[in-house]
């Protein structure tokens, strides 16, 4: 062990710069973690030795306790700064989370997801004729769609826009029905009737 100099911490052997560097040095932190004085009065000292954080320290508060074998010991509470200062605490946001991967051999972890029931219906008539026609714009929101062919005629309909006899999702005959399939697509939906029409199709979509 080195020797302390008045007001100086030397180093405490830890083998780590071989001795040549003092307290605070670049290898380690070592820490005064408990004073212990005995029947004669003499002081002993006893050190922790913990790598220096990557980010600054700012001290909270020091706590200082007497054990049973009159063994004072004094621990401080720390909390870690970045470069500027700013405590990290909390939750990060997640665009400054850093990215977890699992081992391959990895318990699955459990996973709940809760579907939340649409509270919203909203119902309207569109008249389709021979010409591509929107039956939904597109809507991020949307948890469902329904459309019924309320008529005779062949009907074509597609998830997406330009709706023909050669570009369809699905063909609703007369009466016909068609049900967005989950997950629900949420952008535009058009149709176009087989004849010169126009035929009512009922639209339902369901949302929050």
């Amino acid at each position: 062990m080195a020797t302390r100099g008045p007001g100086v911490i030397g180093c405490y052997s830890c083998n780590l710069c071989g001795g040549t560097e003092q307290i605070p040095c670049s290898k380690i932190l070592v820490i005064p973690c408990a004073v212990r004085r005995d029947v004669k009065g003499a002081v002993s000292e006893s050190y922790v030795q913990v790598n220096i954080p990557a980010t600054a320290g700012k001290k909270l508060k020091t706590y200082e306790s007497v054990d049973g074998s009159a063994n004072v010991v004094e621990s401080e509470a720390v909390t870690l700064t970045d470069s500027s200062g700013n405590e990290l605490l909390g939750q990060k946001p997640m665009a400054d989370s850093v990215p977890v991967v699992f081992a391959s051999n990895q318990t699955p972890l459990p996973i709940t997801i809760t579907d939340v029931p649409p509270a919203t219906s909203t119902v309207t008539t569109v008249p389709v004729p021979n010409v591509t026609t929107v039956l939904l714009a597109a809507n991020p929101a949307r948890q469902g769609a329904m459309f019924f062919n309320n008529g005779d005629d062949r009907l074509y309909l597609k998830l997406g826009a330009g709706a023909s006899s050669a570009s369809f999702t699905v063909r609703l005959d007369g009466r016909g029905y068609y049900e967005v399939p989950y997950p629900v697509y949420t952008g535009a939906i058009t149709a176009i009737l087989a004849t010169a029409g126009p035929q009512l199709v009922q639209v339902t979509e369901l949302s929050p």
